[in-house]
């Protein structure tokens, strides 16, 4: 990489992390590589990454780009400290600098992570791992390892999931419990082993063999804290996680026995328009008796496919405007979130569909419970429903081992409230006349609503996720890249029957596939193509049904074991017959057996001004 001629400073990300593995190799296996590589990798750090960092975002940036940039270039000044002191040590200053005065926005004063759990990992590895080589070298970090935040980010961490899976938010989030490296760190720099009660049950589940490239990092701290003794924690004590600062939640836990005694939940505040947010604002989490009940897709694939989509129309994915296009797409919708959803609308607020949340509104937790038998918070989510509702509060709360979910709605003065309560899920669902029954693995739960307003009633339904068993029928397939958005129409076999209908897609090495705009109409859109035959025992006809306004039809005379195809209507003695359908079209068939010939009698006139002739017709020999 050192021969490359750039490392696309366009997006600083990957200028970062070619500085960092080429810093990294100089460092760690310096006497090993000849001269002419040192200097290679000396010049590639400071002019394809040092002398690009001054013109690049990422020092704007409140979120996982300024830690990771900042933390590969502070690692590889240090790295070059003794062969190139002055760049060095600038870079050092202003990174350290640059990187505490967004902390707040990154980490608050609670250590909650806004982008999610999974980028936690991302942006806390680099930053951990630069902490840690300020201290080494220069024996402190500055300001950065005293930030409040950062040093109250572990316990966060630690709450964000159990043994089953994890609190998914945003882009960030994650289905399955995988290792957060950098509460090694922190277990060993605050010197409480009780943070590294989640990393020793991956440990002992050998679930840090898919680690990633940053494990060397857990060794190489654990040899500047020799004291600490992973074997000696023990469970916290706390059954309440919550915060209102840069990203409200709060997160319940009852039990550390990693077994169906444990129970967990988790419910979200603040605003969609946060790095990677989505409209997710009230969603929760609820794991109990061994199974996880609530589970939000994930965003598969990466984001190319979005991306790509809505860019060739003209539109971001990164734009967190109100009528942003990032909002049309499913994952990141509330469509896809166990949030409240309200079909009513004033137009107050110009919105790109009327259910939307107001993405710069916040929802702040007003209040938390923890006492006896009852764990849990409460959310003021009022302005996110600008124009729908005068005021809603969402209460998640475990009372008695029963999760209770309190949604307190007053309607506006002139408009009825219309609501959609939803939450995505993998278990079994029965549809009861009173309660929903869920059922996962060989566990039941009864998911039943009541109101305080005696005109309100609740009325339960369930959308089947998972693929049905049975036939499915193939109509149609693209296989050439179409990259425009384009219409088109599906004819369906038989207009008055019952559909389950599927799109079934492969990304191909980045390529997105994104539908749109899907209308499934109950009345045929199509022409129906029909045939008939002379003797359905010695023939029959394929490519029948129904084709769009200006499709070709292809039909196939196929004879029966024994006969032969003789004509079709028109006479046309080809087997095969193309045409263009404009119209609902019937076609006959003629065909004959071996043991019977077959004629085509044709009478023309020669003038059918002055008369014509009847008799043309097919017959049988003799």
């Amino acid at each position: 990489v050192c021969d490359f001629s750039s490392w696309y400073p366009q997006s600083y990300l990957t200028t970062a992390e070619y500085c960092f593995g080429v810093a990294l190799a100089y460092d760690w296996l310096y006497y090993e590589l000849s001269l002419e590589e040192r200097v290679a990798a000396h010049k590639a750090i400071k002019e394809l990454a040092f002398n690009t960092a001054e013109s690049s975002s990422f020092y704007n940036r409140r979120n996982n780009w300024n830690q990771v940039c900042n933390s590969a270039l502070i690692q590889a000044a240090i790295v070059l400290y003794e062969k190139d002191k002055q760049a060095s040590v600038s870079l050092i200053e202003r990174g350290v600098t640059n990187n505490y005065s967004c902390l707040d926005n990154i980490y608050g004063k609670d250590g909650v992570y806004p982008e999610g759990y999974g980028y936690w990992e991302y942006g806390t590895v680099y930053q951990t791992m630069m902490v840690h080589a300020l201290k080494s070298v220069f024996g402190h970090a500055g300001p950065i390892e005293k930030h409040e935040g950062f040093l109250k980010t572990p316990d966060y961490m630690l709450y964000m999931s159990d043994a089953i899976g994890t609190f998914g938010y945003s882009d960030g989030g994650r289905y399955n419990p995988s290792p957060r490296l950098p509460q090694w760190y922190f277990a060993c720099s605050q010197n409480r082993p009780e943070l590294l009660v989640n990393e020793m049950r991956l440990l002992e589940n050998g679930e840090y063999s898919s680690a990633g490239i940053y494990l060397p990092m857990v060794p190489a701290i654990l040899a500047g804290y020799p004291d600490l003794n992973p074997e000696s924690l023990a469970a916290p004590s706390s059954r309440l996680f919550s915060s209102n600062d840069v990203m409200p939640l709060v997160i319940g836990r009852i039990g550390w026995k990693n077994d169906e005694t444990d129970i967990y939940f988790a419910m979200k505040g603040g605003s969609c328009n946060t790095s990677h947010g989505h409209m997710d604002v009230g969603s929760f989490a609820y794991n109990a008796y061994g199974c996880k009940w609530v589970e939000e897709p994930l965003m598969t694939g990466g984001y190319a496919q979005y991306e790509d989509a809505l860019s060739a129309e003209g539109y971001s994915f990164w734009s967190f405007a109100q009528k942003s296009y990032r909002w049309d797409v499913f994952i990141t919708s509330n469509l896809a979130h166990a949030g409240l959803i309200f079909t009513n609308n004033d137009e107050s607020l110009d919105k790109l569909h009327d259910t939307d949340y107001d993405v710069a509104a916040r929802a702040e937790l007003i209040q938390t419970y923890d006492i006896a038998d009852q764990i849990g918070g409460t959310f003021d989510i009022t302005p996110l429903y600008k124009g729908q509702a005068a005021s809603v509060k969402r209460t998640i709360r475990l009372v008695g081992g029963e999760l209770n979910i309190v949604d307190e709605v007053t309607a506006l003065s002139d408009m009825d409230a219309e609501l959609m309560w939803r939450i995505p899920t993998k278990a079994a669902l029965k549809v009861e006349d009173d309660c929903i029954v869920m059922t996962h693995s060989d566990k039941s739960l009864y998911l039943s609503a009541t109101a305080s307003d005696e005109d309100c009633f609740p009325a339960y339904a369930s959308w089947e996720m998972k693929r049905p068993t049975g036939q499915w029928n193939l109509l149609k397939t693209y296989t050439n890249n179409i990259t425009t958005w384009t219409y088109d129409s599906i004819a369906l076999p038989n207009a008055s029957a019952n559909y389950q209908i599927a799109f079934e897609a492969t990304d191909n090495y980045g390529y997105g596939v994104v539908i749109d705009d899907i209308n499934i109409n109950g009345t045929a859109i199509g022409k129906q193509v029909s045939a008939t035959v002379n003797n359905s025992q010695w023939g029959s006809v394929s490519g029948t049904g129904i084709y769009n306004m200006g499709a070709t039809a292809t039909l196939t005379a196929i004879p029966a074991e024994g006969c032969n195809f003789v004509c079709w209507g028109d006479y046309d003695r080809q087997t095969t017959k193309t045409f263009v359908v404009n119209q609902d079209t019937t076609i006959h068939a003629v065909f004959t057996s071996n043991s019977q010939d077959m004629f085509i009698l044709r009478i023309e006139s020669d003038n059918t001004t002055m008369g014509s002739a009847t008799g043309t017709g097919i017959y049988a020999a003799n």
